[in-house]
């Protein structure tokens, strides 16, 4: 299994992209099917014409004086010919965009649900633009593969078929056409090698390229603010000459290969058209034969030269599924484990018993941390930077997995639990407050998607959001920008209070809740919270003194160690390293 630390610079494993596109298509057999019978009429078609023509040529001619009544029939055979070729032709293009279009839906809609299920250290370490690199242009790069396949069959069958029908019209001719075949193959596979690596190098740097793209977007407010445009510019100018010179090398192996492939189809056809030209004249070849011979060397030479082609583009969808195999090999690490029950009602007790847990780096974060937080109860975790506290936030919901130890929620082992039914009970509103683009009706209702308006505007009102939602123009309709950019911090922030309140949970969490917010804003939310905490369990991960004594208990970490627990006004008269945590610059804590 790739390392998802190193996605882009993992190695590809084509056979698995080859599976991988193999399994897709079976998905999708009805579709690939019809477009193979097609694809066999419109072959049956193409080469019927060179037969009828030599039957035409080499009858109407027989006598020295060509007849109408002996070629019209044969002339009609051929219109039908061209007509059934046509048609054949246009159906076989629409099921071929059709199939390759579904699988790559399919194998899209397969990467997100998958994304979906991974857990937060796989998305912690893994940058946004390879991901996306994988759902984009690696995809592309399959469904443009995929679309070739009707016309390859077409091609192969054409290919057999016009072997067959020069052989037995002339053996020699024959032998002399296909004597170009072996450097035909030979130049195919070596420029196969040749590209190989190439197109692995094109598709990574087309990451790296979205990762710039990505990061310039998402952060251009950091951008602008330092005024690093210039710098997005030359990192964005580097990655896309990387992709150019790339691109060059596979241009230039495909410049010395290709005119291979397009010359040597053409030299056998010249020695074939010069020897069945003496035959002709010497009476031992009709007319008919060397006419018809010609066209089914036409027919060869279209799919020889087309070889090129399809091996790069077979090169690069292989490499490009390779990509997405290393995504959709990566095995959730928080899944329930065999026998695991729904978690039963109950009133949010929660019990941190001689916890232990690292980060995939190794570092050590909390180390036997033992602690209780009683029913209907609200606690403060708080310390300064890197002593765990968002950590603990966030192995509640089982985000993460303990190295040892247990976390125990009315009694329940966590771990033994279903994690649907585990976060069915807790609701956590984190320090970066995340709003879709939609209406504000819509985020608050996201996690209770069937909540009538009259809930979605309790939960406002018990958030304090709701004057501010009124004052707007289109009020719970009103559309928020990207993010909820065009809202300030304070009014995200509520939302997402209210966004959590909706699911009415047992066990709610604040993540640094007030942390990006004045302390004007941080008093109305802090309003808010206090009406919401009543009667239901609360953990506080702490940033200002203001939020930490709301809790009714503090629990006071270091280097992920229980230093102290108790209420925060004998903490401050007892113990010195908080009571100077809380006195420090701005009484800010920091984060972990």
């Amino acid at each position: 299994m790739p390392d998802p630390t190193i996605l882009g610079t993992e190695e590809l494993d084509t056979r698995e992209g080859a599976r991988l596109i193999g399994r897709a298509l079976v998905r999708r057999k009805v579709v690939l099917l019809a477009g193979m019978v097609l694809a066999a009429l419109y072959t049956g078609f193409k080469v019927a014409v060179p037969v009828i023509f030599r039957s035409a040529v080499n009858r109407g001619f027989a006598d020295g004086q060509p007849t109408g009544a002996r070629l019209f029939p044969l002339i009609v055979l051929l219109i039908v010919m061209a007509l059934g070729q046509s048609a054949a032709g246009g159906f076989r293009r629409y099921f071929a965009i059709r199939m390759s279009t579904r699988v790559a839906t399919d194998l899209r809609q397969r990467l997100f649900e998958h994304w979906q299920r991974l857990s937060f250290g796989f998305h912690d370490r893994v940058q946004t633009g390879q991901l996306m690199a994988r759902a984009n242009s690696d995809l592309e790069q399959i469904q443009n593969f995929v679309v070739y396949i009707p016309l390859l069959f077409a091609n192969l069958l054409t290919f057999v078929a016009a072997i067959v029908f020069m052989f037995v019209i002339n053996v020699a001719m024959a032998a002399a056409a296909l004597a170009v075949l072996p450097l035909l193959v030979l130049t195919a596979r070596l420029m196969a090698k040749r590209l190989s690596p190439i197109v692995a190098r094109i598709q990574q740097r087309l990451s790296d390229l979205t990762t710039v793209v990505e990061e310039s977007i998402a952060g251009v407010r950091v951008v602008k603010a330092l005024g690093r445009e210039d710098e997005q510019v030359r990192r964005l100018t580097a990655v896309a000459d990387e992709v150019r010179d790339e691109a060059l090398a596979a241009a230039r192996a495909r410049a010395i290969y290709v005119p291979l492939l397009i010359m040597l189809p053409s030299v056998a056809t010249l020695v074939v058209f010069w020897y069945g030209a003496r035959q002709v004249i010497s009476g031992q070849l009709e007319l008919g034969d060397l006419i018809s011979f010609m066209f089914f060397i036409g027919l060869l030479i279209w799919p020889l030269q087309l070889v090129g082609e399809l091996t790069a583009q077979w090169k690069r969808a292989v490499a490009s599924a390779a990509r997405a195999h290393n995504v959709l090999d990566q095995d959730p690490q928080i899944v329930d484990l065999p026998g695991a029950r729904a978690m039963p009602r109950g009133d949010g007790q929660i019990k941190f018993d001689d916890v232990s847990f690292s980060y995939d780096n190794g570092r050590s974060v909390l180390d036997h941390l033992s602690f209780e937080v009683p029913p209907g109860s609200s606690v403060a975790i708080v310390g300064p930077t890197g002593c765990g506290k968002s950590t603990v936030a966030r192995l509640i919901p089982r985000f993460y997995e303990v190295d040892s130890g247990s976390i125990l929620i009315d009694g329940c082992d966590i771990k033994e639990m279903t994690v649907r039914s585990l976060r069915d009970r807790i609701a956590i509103v984190f320090e970066d407050t995340f709003l879709f683009s939609d209406t504000i009706r819509e985020n608050i209702a996201y996690g209770c998607i069937d909540a009538d308006d009259a809930k979605i505007e309790e939960a406002a009102r018990l958030a304090r959001a709701d004057e501010f939602i009124a004052a707007l123009p289109d009020g719970l309709d009103t559309v928020v920008g990207e993010q909820g950019m065009t809202l300030s911090g304070g009014q995200r922030q509520r939302i997402a209070i209210a966004r959590a309140l909706l699911t009415d949970p047992e066990i709610l969490i604040l993540d640094s809740a007030t942390t990006s917010v004045d302390a004007a804003v941080e008093n109305q939310i802090r309003d808010a919270l206090e009406v919401v905490m009543k009667g239901r369990t609360t953990v506080i991960v702490a940033d200002r003194p203001a939020t930490v004594s709301l809790a009714q208990e503090v629990i006071y970490l270091e280097g992920g160690r229980l230093m102290a627990q108790g209420r925060h006004q004998d903490l401050i008269r007892e113990m010195p390293e908080y009571r100077n945590l809380m006195a420090g610059p701005d009484a800010r804590l920091g984060d972990s």
